[in-house]
């Protein structure tokens, strides 16, 4: 029999029975005050999450060693409760998840730590900090067997009261900056019933014990939520991981890379994912059926992707694996409606990223000219003169940009895998090590002088801005040839590349090699308008849109703006099918005779008159030129 490590206070009423399976019991918790902070919401085990980390992290750590969990799932809701009447931190952490103890409260408790080591808390008693009080009268809950492994927890009755006004254990570093904080709570206090507003919380066996889980929590509440089946824990894909702790990374952006989702679930940690493992059935259909739309968009316009090269390596930091990302190499190519066909490829490598796209070349680094990094340079020395940081600040700055940064790695069973929470949270605590509390100080106090000195430092910025040579410091820019979104009829469209120069803005047909028509006899057809230009077939918003190899022969176009909306007005050698649009994107409607498609994300509107389509480039609400000119060609 699981032994809590406290005495438990004397119950009001008796314990519930074992719930069987798909019964629901009601129970009564204990009779006496229960101490925590928050309301029902802050009482669910997603705020369990926060009332961890502010434990005693000694005592908490304790816990994770120690017995068995509880022996049934009414046994752990049993003692969690007591152990918020107690304010017994290292209870809770005895009856919550053993992965997520690792993932989340571990880091959490690190993270107490270092705010104790660097004077951000006070260096109070382990157990729960004076700003975490709440207190719960008449309790009552009922547990549902979900399934063999999962049960589910509601509250049914009773109160949850907590103060309005809290008190944070503040530490030295506030005094140092004369930061005033309350040292006592108020006396108002704000009372919530939990039978209107339930606590729901998963409780889920694990090893021969049941613990409570914050991911199972918000995963059933979402299944419910989708009136969805119930999975079944243990019930996901088996977990492959990969061979290696630097592995993890490169095979998972290959599993990517080809479209592969549930390649990337199985290299999560399935200790600390095993919701997402157990609930993958809930959402893997519509994550699959999202990719595979992408692939067919990309197979229909002969778009193709490869991942031809990844490299991370693995390092220890604090203790722990992560992998860090090292180089890559990806390759892609698209073909356009007459067949030509435009590749590229992507290198990254050593804080660089070369880009080239057909006969267009981007390398980041290659851009740091002598002349243009030593005026970044010169900039970069002003604006520390000007903050003229004390030696300590640029002291702490230099330890924080050495930190060892990645994605950390645990190992399971021989294979290893990808730790979602560790990566976010240790990566906190990483740079909070590196820190002294005299550092923070000093940057509190640079902080104050800069405010102080705030006049002098905003002339002096903008001196050295005025003075700075922009035009060397943007360069020539040279864009990658922008790949149109691919449309679902094999045309995606590629406009030629554009050289921008900071005082030389390029607007030339010749750029573009344009063989435009004359306006003509459209121009007769337009309505009023501020300005009017002719359109070659290539150079349209519907050539966007459709296969033009599709259409009648294109005979002229115009775009045409006005105050409020602008326009495409194109004329074809016979009448548009309205249907090469794709109906997943656009919505047909018949407006007293005419056809009119409206796009259901952006507003664009298409009219088809006769031989002549309309587009309406603005969403603005004002639409009266677009129908004007449907009047117009009619």
């Amino acid at each position: 029999m699981y032994e809590p490590k406290f005495t438990p206070p004397a119950t009001a009423g008796t314990n519930p029975p074992e719930v069987l399976s798909g019964s629901v019991e009601e129970s009564v918790a204990t009779s006496s005050t229960v101490a925590k902070s928050g309301l029902a919401g802050r009482l669910a085990v997603g705020g369990l999450v926060a009332v961890l980390g502010l434990g005693g992290a000694y005592a908490a750590r304790s816990a994770m060693n120690g017995p068995a969990g509880p022996a049934s799932s009414d046994e752990a809701v049993t003692l969690f409760f007591e152990a918020l009447d107690n304010d017994d931190l290292v209870g809770l952490v005895e009856v919550i998840h053993p992965a997520e103890r690792e993932s989340i409260a571990e880091p959490m408790f690190a993270m107490l730590d270092h705010s104790k080591r660097l004077e951000i808390m006070a260096e109070t008693a382990d157990g729960a900090p004076p700003m975490i009080d709440f207190e719960v009268d008449g309790l009552t809950y009922s547990v549902e067997a979900t399934g063999p492994r999962l049960h589910y927890v509601t509250t049914t009755g009773g109160t949850v009261t907590t103060p309005d006004d809290v008190a944070f254990p503040a530490g030295p570093l506030f005094d140092r900056f004369d930061i005033d904080v309350e040292d006592s709570v108020g006396d108002s206090v704000t009372t919530e019933d939990l039978g209107e507003n339930p606590m729901k919380m998963a409780v889920v066996e694990e090893d021969g014990s049941w613990y409570v889980s914050v991911w199972y929590s918000v995963a059933e509440d979402a299944r419910r939520e989708a009136e969805k089946a119930f999975p079944g824990v243990g019930s996901g894909p088996a977990p492959v991981g990969a061979a290696s702790p630097d592995a993890v990374l490169e095979d998972m952006l290959k599993a990517m890379a080809d479209l592969d989702a549930e390649g990337v679930l199985t290299l999560l940690d399935p200790e600390e994912a095993g919701a997402l493992y157990d609930y993958h059935s809930l959402y893997m259909g519509p994550i699959n059926e999202g990719l595979a739309e992408m692939e067919a968009e990309a197979e229909a316009a002969d778009a193709e992707w490869s991942l031809d090269s990844i490299d991370f390596e693995a390092v220890e930091s604090n203790g722990r694996q992560i992998a860090r990302f090292v180089s890559m190499e990806a390759s892609f190519s698209v073909t356009e409606w007459d067949g030509t066909v435009i590749s590229g490829s992507i290198k990254m490598s050593d804080g660089c990223a070369v880009v080239a796209v057909a006969e267009e070349t981007i390398d980041s680094c290659e851009a740091e000219t002598d002349e243009r990094a030593a005026e970044i340079k010169r900039i970069q020395d002003g604006l520390l003169e000007i903050a003229d940081l004390s030696s300590v600040t640029l002291d702490a700055f230099d330890r924080l940009s050495a930190v060892e940064t990645g994605f950390t790695v645990v190992e399971r069973n021989g294979r290893w895998y990808l730790s979602l929470m560790p990566t976010v949270l240790e990566s906190v605590n990483d740079h909070l090590a590196v820190l002294q509390p005299e550092d923070l100080v000093a940057m509190g106090t640079d902080i104050e002088e800069l405010i102080e000195d705030q006049e002098r430092v905003g002339e002096e910025l903008v001196d050295l801005l005025l003075g700075s040579d922009f035009e060397l410091l943007a360069g020539g820019v040279n864009p990658i040839i922008p790949l149109g979104e691919p449309a679902s009829n094999n045309f995606v469209p590629v406009s030629p590349p554009i050289t921008i120069e900071p005082d030389d803005l390029v607007d030339s047909d010749d750029d573009w090699d344009w063989d435009t028509p004359e306006l003509g006899e459209l121009e007769d057809l337009l309505v009023p308008n501020d300005g009017a230009f002719a359109l070659s077939s290539d150079n349209t918003y519907l050539s966007w849109e459709i296969d033009m190899t599709q259409t009648p022969a294109y005979v002229r176009g115009a775009y045409v703006f006005g105050e409020n909306d602008s326009l495409e007005v194109l004329e074809f050698a016979g009448p548009i099918d309205p249907g090469l649009f794709d109906e997943n994107s656009w919505n047909l409607t018949d407006i007293d005779g005419v056809v009119v498609a409206e796009h259901e994300f952006f507003g664009q509107q298409v009219a088809f008159v006769g031989n002549y389509v309309v587009w309406s480039v603005g969403t603005s609400d004002d639409t009266q030129m677009f129908f004007d000119q449907i009047v117009a060609l009619q």
